[in-house]
């Protein structure tokens, strides 16, 4: 039980990770779009 809950923490806590990263990422594509454009 307490291996699914720390699995589903882990997970939660990658998911926040990749989506700060994907947001980062897309912010600076922007910038960069607005920049050169």
């Amino acid at each position: 039980m307490w291996g699914l809950l720390s699995l589903g923490a882990m997970l939660m806590l990658v998911g926040l990770l990749l989506s700060g990263v994907a947001q980062r990422l897309l912010n600076e594509q922007q910038t960069e779009g607005l920049a050169t454009g």
